[in-house]
């Protein structure tokens, strides 16, 4: 006898038993046979791995093990009786229930069981008023419960087409199978539940993590929003101040306080400095890329970085390295940021080896930073580059996350080197095609131009006033504007008198007012032909980044030396 038979009977006679049930009936009369049966049962409900295959298992084995027409497991949920499985009548295809229905409690005769938890073996179901015609309308019934710890969960019911179709061997027997499924039912059931719970636990977990990184994204928006004011504010006071530090040293009397002057506009530019250090933290941006000398910018930034601290410094750099195009304040940051990373790492003391050099191939710039550290464990090692990651409890986890992003903004790479026993190496790759000859150009080398006629709009007085100023010491006649719809009035007026200006610089923001963006797009599509500088204190535009693609042919980052202004103006106006 096959008692591990998963196909549904094929061999249903509504009219009454096969003789093949007749002869299983005869094998089951045996003990021997029913235990052999049962174990086969009790081991293929082993082999079942979700509540789904549990229940069809159950319901198919325990039809052809009682040699049953039909047989339905209904499971208790908190709505009513389930159909979860079933065999034979009901069960056309495979895990296929034919019109399944939900039976409430105290309903029929398999939610009375359900309630009671007595078996109920009813020999015509034609004279008790509880039954409930489905599918298989039969003439006799058997409800057993399922219970486990004294708790109903689940009635194997099962109707036969025949009166008196169920004996007390067939309850007795029925009721040791239900006895024997229901721990396996619970325990599926329980496993289930409680990988439901865990999944929703770590759904919860996932969307709070996902709303505290949503938060910290709010937050660092808002604050990119406020250095962003920040800087631009005070980039037009350090144009203002650096403007006319540089016109006083043009006066005769300058001499005597040279040297202060020069101090001063020094002190400017780190102050500037330290703004856009402000703003590429927080927001980042597109690069503004110009010609730098990397040497240069390296040494200047590592030196900085390691004032105050009892760190020896080994510097190389190749001395074959040319300039490159990079945005020399965001890169600064990055070295800065890596000398710090070392620096806390040695706890303050020991030795940074810092090398620059050109690899085979020359396709990129190598700067590494080693350091005397304990290193980065592992585990760790994957995780070093994401934002607020630290290890350190003053660290706020943005100074490698920010340098990551900002040598990725120049198509480069920073990766930590594989240990090889003690400390750290950190080793950006940039591109080394070389930049523009823009910055590195002396005032000497260009051709003068002629005195030009210069409208600029800025809506700080201060600035406006500055740039005005600087643009007079160099010979050109110079008129000013403090929003947008004048300095188009004033670029209309002067075209009309025949004495059109030969160039406009504009500030992009204007509080309550138009900016240079807006004011540009609309003197262009009057005159195509406009010359126009942007000077900005956002550092992070993207018309710094790329002014053409915005209908500009210069751009200015404030605050600006006369030397800046002189050199971008003069190309303009050469086009």
């Amino acid at each position: 006898m096959d008692c591990e038979n998963n196909n549904p009977s094929a061999e249903v006679v509504l009219g009454g038993i096969s003789p093949e049930h007749e002869e299983l009936l005869a094998q089951l009369s045996k003990p021997e046979n029913a235990l052999r049966c049962l174990s086969c049962f009790s081991r293929s409900m082993l082999r079942q791995n979700t509540v789904e295959d549990l229940v069809w298992d159950i319901a198919g084995q325990a039809g052809r093990l009682l040699r049953f027409e039909d047989c339905v497991l209904y499971l208790c949920e908190p709505h009513g009786l389930v159909q979860a499985a079933a065999f034979g009548v009901k069960n056309p295809r495979r895990h296929e229930i034919q019109s399944p229905i939900v039976i409430a409690y105290g309903d029929g005769i398999v939610g009375t069981v359900a309630v009671t938890g007595r078996a109920e073996r009813i020999g015509d179901v034609r004279l008790d008023p509880r039954y409930i015609v489905d599918e298989f309308a039969g003439l006799s019934e058997l409800a057993i419960p399922i219970i486990f710890e004294d708790q109903i969960i689940g009635v194997l019911d099962s109707e036969s087409s025949r009166l008196d179709g169920f004996t007390a061997e067939d309850e007795a027997l029925a009721t040791a199978v239900a006895s024997i499924a229901a721990p396996r039912i619970a325990t599926a059931r329980a496993a289930e539940e409680c990988s439901r719970a865990e999944q929703a636990l770590l759904n919860i977990e996932q969307e709070h993590l996902q709303r505290e990184e949503q938060l910290r994204a709010e937050r660092l928006e808002s604050l990119g929003v406020l250095a962003g004011g920040i800087a631009h504010d005070f980039n037009n006071l350090l144009t203002a101040i650096i403007g006319n530090l540089c016109l006083a040293q043009l006066e005769p009397t300058a001499a005597e306080n040279g040297e202060l002057l020069a101090e001063a506009e020094r002190a400017c530019e780190r102050a500037s400095k330290l703004t856009q250090q402000l703003l590429t933290f927080s927001k980042g941006g597109t690069p503004v890329k110009e010609s730098a000398d990397l040497g240069e910018l390296l040494e200047e930034s590592v030196q900085f970085a390691l004032r105050g601290f009892n760190v020896a410094l080994e510097l190389e750099v190749d001395a074959g390295l040319e300039t490159l195009a990079l945005d020399r304040d965001q890169v600064s940051h990055v070295f800065h940021n890596l000398v710090l990373n070392a620096v806390q790492a040695m706890g303050g003391v020991g030795q940074l080896k810092v090398e620059a050099r050109l690899p085979a191939g020359g396709a990129e710039v190598l700067v590494s930073f080693t350091d005397e550290g304990p290193g980065v464990p592992e585990e760790l090692r994957g995780r070093i580059f994401e934002p607020y990651f630290t290890t350190r409890e003053e660290g706020n986890g943005m100074g490698l996350a920010s340098a990551y992003s900002i040598v990725r903004r120049h198509g480069g790479r920073l990766v930590l080197e594989p240990g090889d026993g003690g400390g750290a190496c950190f080793s950006v790759y940039l591109p080394a095609a070389a930049g523009e000859v823009r910055q590195g150009q002396q005032v000497s080398e260009l051709r003068p131009v002629a005195p030009a006629h210069i409208l600029v709009l800025d809506d700080d007085d201060a600035a406006r006033t500055a740039i005005v100023r600087m643009l007079e010491s160099l010979g050109h006649r110079v008129e000013s504007v403090p929003e947008g719809s004048l300095c188009i009035e004033a670029f209309e007026q002067a075209f009309r008198g025949h004495n059109p200006f030969d160039l406009v610089v504009m500030d992009l923001a204007i509080p309550g007012g138009l900016g240079g963006r807006e004011a540009i797009r609309r003197l262009r599509a009057i005159h195509p032909g406009v010359r126009a500088i942007v000077a900005s204190g956002y550092a992070d535009d993207p018309i710094l980044s790329q002014p053409e693609h915005f209908g500009f042919m210069g751009r200015l980052r404030k605050p600006f030396r006369l030397i800046e202004l002189e050199r971008e103006v003069g190309l303009v106006l050469r086009g």
